[in-house]
């Protein structure tokens, strides 16, 4: 069931029609890339060269220098040849990443569960200033994108996407029942020309006065992802939780009385991609690839996500506004009005989707029973519900 609920959101990614780099694999990437330390203007000295860089031999590294400043500017690096990704024609082979989190609320009643999707690029392209060629800024090595599917917890409606852009604050949300889906009923992102950046639709996106305009397009390469790569080598397998920042999304309706929310509108002969458990020591790394640093470093891998969009003038005239990092104080009277109906719902004749997730905030591990219509659509036996823990 947890294999199901992760496989059915898997985002379908249209790339811009003009875009000229591809997205790759953590294993493509480190079998063409050189360990070396980052300077201002690219490597400043080589510690393994192209085709000697290991998984193992990152960790070792890693733990041969005690500098945290050397740790840093750690990167792993590629030759010009390489930055244009792997083959085109194979794009659908190219894996996703996957990281799942509950969200709770303060007094640890989990609120949500988010799934992040995570895709690598080889290079960030450049952007023309103002649209002109001569004006060329923001080419970088290793691109890390996401965007964020987020299910309400009791019956696991999609309350949301998330489409995470450049900063984690420029993001912007989009209601379930407001998100474009491809012909066969999967979530669309919509991916940026060069920067790679996911939007929930495609056309122009004014940015810092027009001066660096993102672009997208439903005309360009699809990429339908086959392998969806689950991070297990920090949590294993069990569900890290995060502090609820509160969502400004509306409430989706609930689909306990209907067929699952997933599977709404996607044909029978779709094919889903297989998700793989993967422990490798390479999401241990401290170090970045190219300029992007490695996922779990980054800061939107362990938390939830902002709980508002950025909207539009602040993409275009405000661009170093702060984002609203919390909605919490502003709810505190709602609270546990919101923590009893959790309790009391009622289960009526659908399952339990059972998970382990692990409380960061007590340093313990605790069972969550999660309130859902059974994912493989077979009606199940009447459940009882146990009381969630308060």
């Amino acid at each position: 069931r947890f294999e199901r609920l992760v496989r059915d959101h898997v985002p379908v990614f249209f790339l811009d029609k003009k875009e000229k780099y591809g997205p790759c694999s953590v294993e493509w990437f480190l079998e063409r890339a050189s360990l070396v330390e980052r300077g201002k203007d690219g490597p400043a000295s080589v510690f393994l060269p192209r085709g000697q860089v290991t998984q193992e031999q990152l960790l070792d590294m890693q733990l041969r220098h005690t500098s945290p400043e050397l740790r840093k500017r750690f990167a792993l690096w590629l030759d010009d040849e390489d930055i244009a990704g792997p083959n085109p024609e194979f794009i659908d082979d190219v894996p996703v990443y996957v990281h799942v989190k509950a969200i709770c609320w303060p007094d640890g009643v989990p609120e949500a569960l988010e799934i992040n999707y995570m895709t690598l690029f080889a290079f960030n392209g450049a952007y023309p200033l103002f649209g002109l060629p001569c004006l060329l800024a923001g080419d970088h090595q290793g691109d890390w994108e996401h965007c964020t599917v987020r299910l309400r917890l009791q019956d696991l409606a999609l309350s949301g996407v998330w489409y995470n852009s450049h900063r984690n604050v420029e993001g912007e949300w989009r209601a379930g029942k407001d998100v474009q889906r491809d012909p066969t009923g999967r979530i669309s992102s919509f991916v940026a020309r060069n920067g790679h950046g996911m939007y929930p639709q495609p056309g122009i996106v004014f940015r810092i006065f027009c001066a660096a305009n993102d672009f997208t397009s439903a005309h360009g390469r699809v990429w339908r992802p086959k392998r969806v790569v689950r991070m297990c080598g920090n949590h294993g397998t069990r569900i890290p939780a995060c502090a609820s920042r509160g969502c400004g999304l509306p409430t989706p309706p609930s689909i306990m009385s209907s067929e699952p929310q997933s599977s709404k509108g996607v044909q029978m002969e779709t094919e889903f991609p297989i998700l793989v458990e993967d422990f490798s020591l390479w999401q241990k790394w401290n170090g970045s690839w190219g300029t992007s640093r490695n996922p779990p470093k980054q800061s939107w891998f362990n938390n939830a996500e902002p709980p508002v969009s950025r909207t539009f003038c602040q993409r275009l005239i405000c661009p170093l506004a702060k984002g609203v990092d919390t909605l919490i104080p502003l709810e505190k009277g709602q609270q546990q009005k919101k923590h009893e109906e959790a309790g009391n719902r009622s289960m009526g004749n659908d399952a339990a989707l059972r998970y382990v997730c692990k409380d960061a905030g007590r340093g313990r591990a605790y069972d969550t029973m999660v309130v859902a219509r059974p994912l493989d659509g077979v009606a199940g036996p009447p459940t009882p519900a146990p009381p969630m823990e308060r």
